[in-house]
């Protein structure tokens, strides 16, 4: 049987399993027990093959969501030939795809696996091996691939169409130039992770609304590269230092040309700057807002998170959490020049992504920078204006001039002297 089946239309409902083996036996066997499986929400499709071409051919074209795999050519016996070896590693090379090691002699094989590539003895039987292959769709792997996939190719297709056909009077200076396939992954690579996020999340996670983000914001997972890039520090590292047992978190501030060690390059400092970041729970606008929630503390709280607290609002920068990064508020007093290698031997847990990092670096100059000056006395000037709010009601109550200016004639009494 082909892989081609995988191109029906029902193949989107079902998880697309690539099978394997040799035992036509075993292969009927295992059609009718997976007939009435359903794992993470969907049907089992399986899709036995003994073309190499084909199987590949739906790893490279995505159709395949698993791979059960015989690792021997015939019975199983030691010095027989594992020829699903040779196979995994043409899976690896071609593309990803979990993969379920299926064979009557496992000895051996614990080097091949990992958390994406499982073994199961044939012997353990079907309903162990449907234990396996639920295992790995818990760990969402499969359905964040098959999620991610079809995001590539609804960005792909949106992109050429929507703005490189329309834009095509401008890019055609430079198409048929190397410059031309480079402006275009730059701006598709912005497409990939600008819109259509939650789409994907929704495909992986249909229960879960949390993950919803307004239009106009960004989530927690925007604001970091994670697992960082590089072996160097770089501004805006959020680095955990162990004291002990007790974790504390220090965000590089210093400028990240300065700590290059890469490609021969010396660093041209033996030192960087840091900021200690609190844990967002051990400060007073947050217990007040756990303890007592109320229009208030709530209000407090949000001032904080977004770094517009009515009292020195620069001193503090909020981090959100995400993952192992708890919420943290970095405090602009608490900072410490730092032995670089000292740095760099502590564990990055994530580095602020562009503009986040210059956010936080202008936030601390800003601080850093301002100016004291003694208070005026407002007094001084409070007293002045009331002085014309006074003088401004007496011309208020005035009587009004006559017209044209002139003085009223005043008549005699009768009977006085003239």
């Amino acid at each position: 049987m082909a892989t081609s089946t995988i191109t029906s239309s029902a193949s989107s409902e079902c998880w697309n399993i690539v099978l394997i083996e040799d035992n036509q036996d075993l292969v009927r066997q295992m059609e009718e027990f997976f007939a009435r499986k359903v794992i993470a929400g969907r049907r089992l499709r399986i899709l036995p093959e003994t073309d190499w071409d084909n199987a590949f051919r739906a790893i490279k074209e995505r159709k395949a969501d698993l791979f059960i795999l015989d690792i021997y050519k015939g019975p199983a016996r030691l010095g027989g030939e594992r020829i699903g070896e040779s196979v995994l590693a043409e899976i690896r090379s071609n593309g990803f795809v979990a993969v379920v090691l299926h064979t009557n002699l496992p000895e051996g094989l614990d080097e091949l696996t990992n958390e994406f590539i499982r073994l199961i003895p044939k012997t353990s039987g079907l309903t162990a091996l449907a234990a396996e292959i639920e295992a790995l769709f818990e760990t969402k792997i499969p359905q964040m691939h098959r999620a991610i996939t079809h995001h590539l190719d609804r960005a792909l297709r949106d992109y050429m169409w929507e703005f490189v056909v329309q834009n095509w009077k401008s890019l055609s200076e430079i198409a048929g130039k190397p410059e031309f396939l480079r402006v275009l992954i730059q701006r598709l690579a912005i497409s990939f992770s600008a819109s259509g996020i939650d789409t994907v999340v929704s495909e992986v996670f249909p229960d879960v609304n949390e993950h919803r983000v307004a239009e106009d914001k960004v989530h927690p997972a925007e604001v970091y590269v994670k697992p960082p890039i590089g072996i160097d520090p770089v501004l805006g590292d959020v680095r955990l230092k162990m004291v002990g047992t007790d974790p504390e978190y220090w965000i590089v501030l210093w400028p990240t040309c300065d700590m290059v060690s890469t490609g021969g390059r010396v660093p041209k400092t033996s030192k960087a700057l840091c900021v200690r970041a609190g844990l967002l729970s051990a400060f007073k606008e947050c217990q007040d807002y756990t303890n007592s929630e109320s229009g208030g503390t709530r209000k407090r709280l949000m001032a904080l998170l977004k770094n517009e607290r009515d009292v020195t609002p620069d001193r503090y920068h909020f981090l959100p959490g995400l993952c192992d990064v708890p919420d943290l508020v970095a405090d602009f007093q608490d900072l410490d020049h730092i032995p670089l290698i000292d740095v760099k031997g502590w564990r990055c847990v994530a580095s602020l992504r562009s503009p986040h990092a210059e956010s936080l670096s202008v936030r601390f100059e800003r601080y850093r920078n301002r100016i004291g000056t003694p208070d005026l006395d407002n007094e001084i000037v409070m007293k002045r204006l009331k002085l014309l709010v006074v003088e401004s009601a007496t011309e208020a109550v005035l009587p009004a001039v006559p017209a044209g200016g002139a003085e009223e004639t005043i008549k005699p009494v009768a009977g006085s002297p003239e």
